[in-house]
């Protein structure tokens, strides 16, 4: 009998050998399909030492460099001697990694027989395992159902030494994969509706944070933008200004790190702020173009930070949250590692938490708050921070012909470049990845720059802010343009004198006799054109929002926050059939700001808890069903029901 139950069992092992490429499982343990294994610069072991993710096992690569690189590799086929592995049915590859030092940064590889594809950055140092989400469509110059070969490589610097550890490599075709093994959806109701109240924004630039002018005895120019050209700004569409600040270069260069009372920086920082108010846009004070931080000087920098902040705060810590945020600080360079830099943010927040307890903060990664140095930044655990990143990618484009770069006067290009003609999928592909490591991370995030040259070409410059564009409003990107104003040696479209936007750029960010709005949802797409957080994006105080026919009896699924509810709207459905909304994870399906009156009617929510609702302000509910993870509704935060006509609520 025991032979028998033997053979079965050998049997058994090679049937799942030979279907093994299907799983979505690359290395899991004890679930493998590594056949084999290589490293150069270094050495690569699976070992148990050091915290595996899961199971008992993961790999460690331990390198060392003089030349840029270390790599190692992970054979998925023997060396050619069994089938190749079929990527094709997923939408992405999960990788789980920790560790590396300095600036240096992992990247992934995909093999296929003797073809390599492009090298994707999975992220920068990680003092604990994250999980990152690559869509395979990054992957170029590779069949994806045949791939053979994962590779793995750590650059970014001329020369290191350090470890990085790799576990839980799998496929999937869900964006929404739990963060380290959990869901990890800490953000706060408060924080999720005021980020919601973003979608297209301008950063006030070369203005506050223009440095250097202070020794020309020139700064700040106090008249740059006034209120009648915010207004006109406003008017064009912009509802979320971005004010960079160079409070650190006007403050005593020792501590006490002091700001005169009466510098200039106040009445303008003043100014804005009634401004805010008053044309109801959001404001962001930023503390841009301070002192450095490095991996060497961080802690010794805390301090002018914190006193930075402290007298900041001291004026505008009564602002309203839901409208004024804070930002601490821009653009950190590459000098500074993430780990470093989560260790910076960490001390930095308590002595401003005990000023703003419930405001919500803005925070990037290093490399400039590039998307690799976001998504490479472990999520700090503190309820009310929206994270951002910088994009002006394809650098070399975007910056050409200007006087200011490193170096000057760069090339003017086209785009997409010569040689480069996936230029355009490139940027959808990478800001389609910064929003998955968003959604896995259950954070909110924003694209806090981005602009384009006016050396380049009008048709260029053209594709490059409709590629940039079509991006962001496919992955609800809310964002800031850098210096519209400014129509040389800059980034500007707008010219302010006569209240004109060159029309491609009116056309394709929805500005000026663009600025409108499609109130019906076409489709169940949880981000995008025609889903319905784009048109609770661009909807006003007042506005219906309709649903297809298509629609009567379909599901949209809602794959990170509940739907925000931020301006006096209804979600009306006129089909005979329902609409049905429902959770991913276990948070409400719709939330209202606070100050806001918004009407639900003929809708089925379902969610995994009986908080279906939350947040601040009023709802109404009219032939509203709602299926909950219990069998009685409770409401998160204080919000105020209004029931009209026929409500229902079951488990």
């Amino acid at each position: 009998m025991l032979r028998y139950i033997a053979i079965l069992l050998i049997f058994l092992l090679q049937l799942m050998d030979s279907v093994s490429y299907a799983q979505p499982v690359i290395y899991s343990d004890p679930v493998s399909l590594i056949t084999g294994t290589w490293a150069s610069n270094g050495t690569l072991t699976e070992t148990n030492q050091n915290g595996p993710l899961e199971g008992n096992l993961h790999y460690r690569f331990n390198y060392s460099f003089s030349s840029w690189w270390a790599g190692c590799g992970l054979n998925m086929d023997n060396w050619g001697s069994s089938a190749a592995r079929d990527f094709s049915a997923y939408s992405y590859i999960s990788v789980s990694y920790k560790g590396i030092t300095g600036a240096e940064y992992l990247q992934l590889q995909l093999r296929s027989g003797s073809a390599f594809s492009n090298n994707i950055t999975v992220g920068y140092a990680s003092a604990g395992y994250q999980t990152v989400l690559i869509p395979l469509s990054n992957f170029t110059g590779v069949s994806l159902s045949a791939i053979t070969e994962l590779v793995f490589s750590i650059s970014g610097v001329q020369s290191a030494s350090g470890s990085v550890y790799l576990d839980d490599i799998k496929l999937t075709s869900s964006g929404a994969v739990p963060y380290n093994g959990q869901n990890a959806n800490h953000t706060s109701v408060r924080t999720w509706l005021r980020y919601a109240r973003m979608n297209k924004g301008l950063n006030l630039s070369n203005w506050l944070e223009a440095y250097w002018l202070i020794p020309y005895n020139a700064f700040p120019e106090s008249n740059k933008y006034n209120r009648s050209n915010i207004q006109t700004l406003v008017n064009m569409g912009f509802k979320n200004i971005r004010m960079p600040v160079t409070f650190e270069r006007v403050a005593s260069v020792n501590a006490p790190f002091t700001i005169p009372a009466n510098h200039e920086i106040w009445r303008l920082i003043d100014s804005a702020v009634v401004w805010a108010n008053d044309m109801d846009f959001t404001l962001i004070i930023c503390n841009h173009h301070g002192y450095d931080i490095t991996n060497s000087n961080y802690a010794a920098e805390l301090p002018r930070k914190q006193a930075i902040w402290q007298q900041v705060l001291n004026r505008y810590a009564n602002l309203d949250p839901d409208r004024y945020f804070f930002e601490l600080f821009n653009e950190p360079t590459n000098e500074i590692n993430n780990v470093n830099l989560r260790q910076f943010y960490l001390s930095l927040l308590p002595s401003i938490r005990s000023q703003i307890p419930n405001h919500t903060l803005i925070i990037g990664g290093n490399h400039w708050n590039s998307k690799s140095g976001l998504t490479g930044l472990v999520t700090l655990q503190d309820p009310d921070i929206i994270y951002t990143y910088h994009d002006y990618d394809p650098y070399p484009f975007t910056h050409a012909g200007m006087s200011w770069t490193s170096p000057p006067y760069m090339p003017v290009l086209t785009f997409p470049r010569a040689g480069h003609p996936n230029d355009a999928t490139d940027l959808s592909n990478s800001i389609a990845a910064v929003r998955m490591w968003a959604d896995t991370s259950g954070v909110p995030v924003m694209c806090g720059e981005f602009g384009v040259t006016t050396a380049a070409a009008a048709q260029d410059r053209c594709q490059w802010i409709h590629s940039m564009s079509a991006a962001c409003q496919a992955n609800g990107m809310p964002w800031y343009y850098w210096d519209a104003i400014s129509n040389s040696d800059a980034f500007g479209f707008i010219n302010l004198s006569n209240s004109t936007i060159i029309p491609c750029f009116a056309d394709t960010l929805n500005l000026g006799a663009y600025n409108i709005c499609n109130l019906t949802v076409t489709n169940t797409a949880d981000y995008g054109v025609g889903s319905l957080r784009n048109a609770l994006m661009c909807s006003r105080d007042g506005d219906t929002i309709y649903f297809h026919p298509s629609l009567a009896g379909d599901t949209i699924m809602l794959h990170s926050y509940a739907i925000p509810l931020v301006k006096n709207v209804t979600l009306l459905n006129t089909n005979t059939q329902p609409v049905f909304i429902q959770t991913m994870y276990n948070f409400p399906n719709v939330s209202v700001l606070q100050g806001k009156q918004a009407k639900l009617e003929n809708i089925h929510l379902n969610t995994l808890t009986s908080k279906s609702l939350s947040g601040f302000g009023q709802l109404t509910l009219k032939n509203v069903y709602i299926i909950t993870g219990s069998n009685t509704l409770t409401t998160e935060s204080p919000l105020i029901l209004h029931i009209e006509n026929n409500v229902q609520i079951k488990n």
